[in-house]
């Protein structure tokens, strides 16, 4: 990120904190000095919680997962219950029941009550219900397989079990599971698209990158007047048919490739949770198609999770997903700016509307 003169002061502070830090921090033997002092060992205390939280990541998610697998969530899902309730409810044995029970109430998933019962803190509460969160938490399993060596995940060494998921390298993916993935988690994009655009002005929209048509289904439902074309990969169009024919919305909803959609007919083309797959050239390429196919004074909506600067969970966890997909990366809105721009979509008054789950924008040309 190139700095401006309006970032002066804030370098300033930035690199003093770092010199200071590296003088009197920078090794054991004046950290213990420092934890000497009354202040000094609250912070170094705080510090060093706050390392091991990073190095116990991995059990955490481990709990959650074996949690999930077990059915201890599903099990607490109505009430509090006892050791031996969801013993019974699990299948498990004592000994695994109770470890796993501890596990899950160190890890902040659940708590002991003082009449001996467990309840679901307000994060298990959403593990038990949503679903979506559910379909991401198992998914996830595939990128700590893929982290055994996290070098080379980095470095693009191996081609790991999250590259081969997606349907985007040639003869790799798994289109069926990849459709109900997005089905499964639709909902962290539906309701930011809906509260963000007024559908119920548009004739026709085509969503590029569409899965098995969970998002365009949904936009149908919910306005009898818009015809959606769902544009997709050939080995994910016979999902995306499949799901459009089920829902009975064969009239309004079509599915094809890109090169197959009529150029120039629509007044909305949207990509949702597709730009962060792909690197920027593709990306470029993917929205000047798009621009293509939009009718004069058309709109561009995009609903994408967005990079932080500085300490951030979500673009830790992307950083490495990526990585083990081989390709994409989450970007600022600046640079999904400039690639909207490069694409041809050159709206002075882009929108941005940001939520917790991703943002928006409202752009057009």
């Amino acid at each position: 990120m190139q700095l401006t003169a309006g970032h002066d002061g804030t370098v300033l502070v930035s690199k003093l904190s770092a010199r200071l830090r590296y003088r009197f921090l920078g090794s054991a033997a004046k950290r213990r000095l420092w934890e000497r002092l009354p202040f000094g060992s609250r912070i170094a205390a705080h510090h060093r919680e706050a390392l091991f939280d990073i190095v116990a990541g991995a059990a955490r998610q481990q709990a959650l997962l074996a949690g999930l697998r077990a059915g201890i969530f599903d099990a607490l899902a109505g009430q509090p219950r006892n050791a031996a309730e969801v013993e019974r409810a699990t299948g498990l044995n004592t000994a695994v029941t109770a470890r796993l029970l501890s596990w899950l109430v160190a890890t902040g998933l659940i708590e002991r009550l003082s009449d001996d019962t467990f309840a679901l803190t307000v994060e298990g509460l959403v593990v038990a219900d949503d679903d979506g969160v559910r379909a991401m938490i198992e998914h996830g399993d595939l990128l700590y397989a893929d982290m055994r060596d996290p070098l080379a995940l980095i470095a693009g060494d191996e081609v790991g079990l999250v590259a081969k998921y997606w349907p985007y390298r040639g003869d790799a993916g798994l289109p069926g599971d990849y459709g109900e993935l997005m089905r499964r988690s639709l909902p962290f994009t539906l309701e930011p698209i809906l509260r963000a655009v007024d559908f119920s002005r548009l004739r026709h929209c085509c969503e590029i990158g569409g899965g098995n048509g969970a998002l365009a289904i949904a936009l149908a439902r919910r306005h009898p007047r818009l015809d959606i074309t769902l544009v997709e990969l050939p080995d994910v169009l016979p999902f995306a048919r499949a799901a459009i024919a089920q829902a009975g919305l064969d009239g309004r909803l079509s599915a094809c490739t890109i090169s197959d959609a009529a150029r120039g007919t629509f007044d909305c083309v949207m990509a949702s949770r597709l730009l962060h797959d792909l690197d920027d050239d593709a990306a470029i390429a993917l929205l000047a198609r798009g621009r293509e196919l939009a009718a004069p004074r058309a709109s561009l909506v995009i609903a994408e999770p967005l990079a932080k600067e500085g300490r951030d969970t979500q673009t830790a966890y992307f950083t490495a997903y990526f990585a083990a997909m081989g390709s994409g990366r989450l970007r600022r809105p600046d640079e999904i700016m400039a690639l909207c721009k490069a694409a041809g979509w050159k709206d002075e008054k882009p929108r941005w509307l940001h939520y917790p789950s991703c943002s928006v924008l409202k752009t057009g040309h």
